[in-house]
């Protein structure tokens, strides 16, 4: 059984690896994850669409519902990581898969001092609603700084946000899983000129978190910062390179799809803190369907966050209105 498991999931893995039509091909592989946990685990994974737990999202170490990878079997595992590999990119599953195992790095720094429970395989699986066509249903993944949560409205159109990576140690061993947001967000400040940055810079101390947590409507930030129109193209380049490095975390047909509702002439960029590497650092990107926001405050600037928000449509709220509007309208 469990050798048939890890082939059926082997072979999704490599089907949804190809581009086309996220929709049916997240349907399917949620069916495959459900039937592959059997009776025993199904029931911990299955939520209704309408339950509250579909919008209760964080990325601090805490309880959650859902089947952790750890419960699993390998074949079983290997059927929830087809799953994931729907929603993301290559890059995207492995910046996840990474962060995942940064829990045992900080095991082994704690050496059972610390507080919190650290454990690789404590990230949970839940599906919302019946993953069919027609229905509203939706899925997660979740655990200490991961939060990927992906709403399908009829059963067709697809909301990717909220997206939430963390990594503590953001450093460590050579590896520096969220280091191109970083980058790239402090390449561009640098390349401003001091009218510019007057003009990005919100504050000289960076806040403590991400502005956006959960429990925080998503929302235009103020200031909001420098806009498109005051850079000139290399830094407008730049800044988009930035808005993609966060949208191409999903497979390519949604990120195309996040990329091609942006209007880019309403973007802007907005940055606190310092502008040195290992200073403690803010910055956003935001624009009307779209807030990007990273930070790297903690630890003395080694415990890196970010987050992807749409702010009508976080957890398909604007998909879901749309499509029941439409279907009552009939």
């Amino acid at each position: 059984m469990k050798r048939i498991l890890i082939a059926g999931g082997l072979a999704l893995l490599c089907a949804f690896a190809r581009k086309g039509d996220p929709a049916p091909e997240m349907a399917a592989a949620a069916k495959a994850f459900l039937d592959g946990l059997g009776p025993d685990l199904a029931p911990g994974a299955t939520f209704k669409f309408a339950d509250a737990e579909r919008l209760n999202w964080h990325f601090v170490p805490r309880a959650r519902k859902g089947v952790p990878f750890k419960s699993m079997n390998a074949g079983q595992q290997t059927l929830a990581l087809a799953l994931l590999s729907t929603g993301l990119s290559v890059r995207g599953r492995e910046s996840a898969l990474a962060i995942m195992s940064l829990d045992q790095i900080l095991r082994e720094l704690e050496a059972g001092k610390g507080k919190n429970v650290r454990d690789p395989q404590l990230y949970y699986f839940s599906i919302f609603g019946k993953p069919e066509a027609g229905s509203d249903w939706g899925w997660r993944l979740e655990g200490h700084h991961v939060s990927i949560n992906f709403t399908l409205a009829g059963g067709r159109a697809i909301a990717s946000a909220p997206l939430f990576l963390g990594a503590n140690p953001a450093e460590t061993k050579g590896i520096r899983v969220l280091g191109e947001d970083e980058d790239r967000g402090r390449a561009l400040m640098k390349s401003l000129n001091a009218d510019q940055r007057a003009k990005a810079l919100f504050s000289t101390a960076a806040p403590k978190e991400v502005i956006l947590v959960p429990g925080e409507k998503p929302r235009s930030l103020d200031p909001a910062g420098i806009g498109w129109s005051g850079l000139d193209g290399a830094q407008r380049d730049a800044l988009w390179m930035l808005i993609r490095e966060y949208a191409e975390r999903f497979r390519a047909e949604l990120a195309d799809q996040e990329l091609g509702r942006i209007d880019r002439e309403k973007g802007s960029f907005a940055w606190a803190g310092g502008l040195d590497r290992g200073e403690p650092h803010y910055f956003r990107v935001q624009g009307p369907t779209f807030v990007l926001e990273y930070d790297n405050v903690q630890n003395n600037a080694n415990h890196a966050h970010s987050v992807w928000h749409d702010p009508a449509g976080d957890f398909g709220a604007d998909l879901l209105r749309l499509h029941h509007e439409a279907g009552h309208g009939k």
